[in-house]
C-alpha cells in the first residue's frame, strides 16, 4: 500500500505521518529517506529488497517535491531520476508499504499522482491548525514533559513563530514546536514573560512597526527602527521585500475601505484581529489607495536603483523615510 501525506505546512505533514506511525506494531522496520539527497530509483530498490529479519518494512520518502505544485525542487539532477521505476513499484502488489511526504499541494496532472489515485493509494491532507489547536497542542507537549505553560504564553509563542503566506498569517508547525521545546527546557512553568525573553520577535513585526510609525508621521521612530535593524546585520536589500509586503497589506486594506467593506468583511478577508484592524485603519486614514500604489512603485524604483545602478542602499531608503511626509502625506 502507498500512503501520501501532503499539505502547505510541511512540518505538520511530517508530524501527522510519524504520529500515525507510532500506532503500528513494533516488529515493523521503518526506513527513512530524503528526496533532497536520494533518487527515486534508490528508494524503489530498497522497497523491493528482502528484509534481513523478515519484518514488515515501511519506506518513508520525505520531500517529494516532484509530486507537488511547489516551485521548489530537490537539488538532484532531474535527468537522473527514474520516475518510471516508481510507477512500476506502484503497480506491484508485492512491494513494501511506502509513505510519500509531499510539501504543498499535489500536482493533479502529474503521471505518478494519477497512477496513485488509480491504484487507490491512501491520501492524507494535513489541515492547517488554528490558534486554538496550537494552544491545545502546546499544552499536550508540556504535559508530556511534566511542565506547565499558560494559554497566553502559547498565544504569544504562536504570534512570534507564525509566517505570512499570500498576505495571510499562518502557523509554522516546525518553528512553533522547536521554540516550544526550547522554552520548556527553561522552566517547569512557562509564562508570557518567559516567551518575551526567550523567543525572538519576528522581523516582520519590527518592519510593521517601522512602517506604522511612518504612516503615523513619527519619522524619528521609523528611522530609528530601520537603523536598529541595520545595526544588527540586516541588509537593506533583504529588508526591502518585507517593506513592500507591509505596504501591500496596507494598500489592500485601504482598497477594501474605499469599497465600503464592513469591518467584519475586512477582518475575514485579511485574516486580522479587531485590534490590528483598528490601529491599521488609523495608520492608513490619511492616504488613498492610489497613493499606496505610488509608494509601492517608488519602492520598486529603489530596489532597481540598488541592483542595477549601484545606488547606496542606506542613502536611498533613508531619503524615502525622511521625506515620506513631504512627498505622500496630505
Amino acid at each position: 500500500m502507498i500512503y501520501v501525506y501532503y499539505g502547505s505546512d510541511y512540518g505538520q505533514v511530517v508530524h501527522d505521518c510519524f504520529n500515525d506511525l507510532k500506532k503500528i506494531s513494533n516488529n515493523t522496520t521503518i526506513l527513512k529517506f530524503d528526496g533532497f539527497n536520494t533518487y527515486v530509483q534508490d528508494i524503489v530498490s530498497e522497497g523491493t529488497s528482502i528484509s534481513l529479519f523478515e519484518n514488515k518494512k515501511i519506506i518513508v520518502y520525505e520531500h517529494c517535491y516532484f509530486l507537488s505544485t511547489s516551485k521548489i525542487k530537490a537539488p538532484l539532477a532531474e535527468k537522473k531520476q527514474n520516475y518510471n521505476s516508481l510507477l512500476s513499484y506502484i503497480d506491484n502488489k508485492d512491494s513494501s508499504d511506502m509513505i510519500l511526504l509531499v510539501p504543498g499541494n499535489l500536482d493533479s496532472k502529474n503521471t505518478i499522482v494519477i497512477k496513485l489515485k488509480e491504484k487507490d493509494a491512501i491520501f492524507n491532507q494535513s489541515t492547517l491548525m488554528d490558534l486554538d489547536a496550537y494552544i491545545e497542542y502546546g499544552k499536550k507537549v508540556a504535559k508530556s514533559q511534566s511542565k506547565e505553560i499558560t494559554s497566553k504564553s502559547l498565544e504569544l509563542l504562536f504570534e512570534r513563530t507564525k509566517r505570512k503566506v499570500n498576505y495571510v498569517d499562518e502557523g509554522d508547525f516546525l518553528h512553533f514546536t522547536n521554540e516550544l521545546n526550547k522554552v520548556l527546557e527553561y522552566s517547569s512553568k512557562i509564562e508570557e514573560k518567559d516567551i518575551e525573553k526567550l523567543v525572538i520577535k519576528p522581523l516582520e513585526d519590527d518592519i510593521f512597526q517601522t512602517v506604522t510609525s511612518l504612516l503615523n508621521k513619527n519619522i524619528a521612530s521609523s528611522v530609528s527602527s530601520y537603523l536598529q535593524l541595520r545595526s544588527i546585520g540586516y541588509e537593506t536589500l533583504n529588508l526591502l521585500p518585507i517593506f513592500v509586503s507591509q505596504f501591500k497589506d496596507y494598500a489592500l486594506l485601504k482598497n477594501l475601505i474605499e469599497q465600503n467593506k464592513s469591518d467584519v468583511q475586512i477582518m475575514d478577508q485579511l485574516k486580522i484581529s479587531k485590534g490590528r484592524l483598528y490601529y491599521s485603519k488609523k495608520a492608513v486614514s490619511f492616504l488613498s489607495y492610489k497613493t499606496f500604489v505610488l509608494i509601492l512603485n517608488k519602492l520598486a524604483e529603489i530596489e532597481k536603483g540598488i541592483k542595477l545602478y549601484s545606488d547606496n542602499p542606506d542613502s536611498v531608503l533613508l531619503q524615502f523615510l525622511l521625506t515620506f511626509n513631504l512627498v505622500y502625506k496630505r
